[in-house]
């Protein structure tokens, strides 16, 4: 079961704490959410502890997590995907590995098709994630749709069981005490690819927003990165 495994602990690499804005988990936070996730006393629940319909709803909830907050999309985004939408990209080297996903122009807030690269955290968790839901012969099909109830039909959103998720883990607020939320997901993929050195206009492109608004909310990311470059190369 993928959601053991230590490997899965951590994505998105490291970020200082001292970078992050509000509405951003630091890595402290985030190693305790998916720590908190691999327990099994997260998953036994029920009066047995074996209830299978809440069991598939947290291993999904599992998976969706770490998918969002290495693709960067936007919940509306990620709805209603299917699998066919998204495209494994394989690589001797594991960091090599990618995950392409299609985002029609009918789910874009931009109203703009596009291909989102996620990271190798996307790759594996969702490659893992696809596994199992094929050994279960649950809506594995090419145009199931990935994010679905026991019927099929589209799960409109995550916000619920994630807050409760955040509650249940101890991890509620950021630093500077405002609520978590499942956006932060999104925003803290996009602080951590600045804080790596990612491009700000390829950032932009594969989050579907502007540089202007890049620049305006994620300014405080580049902060360590501009004082490097301009000092780069310095001699007394």
């Amino acid at each position: 079961f993928f959601s053991s495994r230590r490997r899965h602990t951590r994505y998105i690499g490291d970020w200082s704490s001292d970078v992050c804005s509000s509405d951003l988990f630091t890595t402290k936070q985030w190693a305790a959410l998916t720590g908190y996730m691999r327990r099994k006393t997260w998953l036994q629940v029920g009066k047995h502890g074996n209830d299978k319909r809440l069991i598939r709803s947290r291993k999904m909830l599992h998976a969706y997590a770490i998918f969002m907050v290495n693709t960067g999309l936007r919940v509306g985004e990620a709805r209603n995907l299917c699998w066919q939408d998204l495209q494994f990209k394989n690589a001797a080297k594991s960091e090599d590995r990618k995950l392409f996903v299609a985002v029609a122009a009918s789910q874009s807030k931009v109203r703009k098709r596009r291909t989102v690269v996620g990271t190798e955290g996307a790759y594996r968790i969702m490659k893992d994630y696809y596994d199992e839901r094929k050994e279960n012969k649950d809506f594995c099909a090419l145009t199931d749709k990935i994010w679905c109830k026991e019927n099929g039909s589209v799960i409109q959103h995550f916000r619920e069981g994630f807050t409760n998720l955040l509650i249940a883990a101890g991890i509620r607020h950021d630093n500077e005490g405002k609520e978590l939320t499942i956006y932060s997901l999104r925003h803290t993929f996009i602080t951590t690819r600045l804080i790596a050195g990612v491009n700000p206009y390829q950032l932009a492109e594969n989050c579907g927003t502007s540089i202007p608004m890049i620049e305006q909310y994620y300014a405080h990311a580049r902060s360590d990165q501009f004082a490097n470059e301009l000092t780069k190369g310095y001699r007394k």
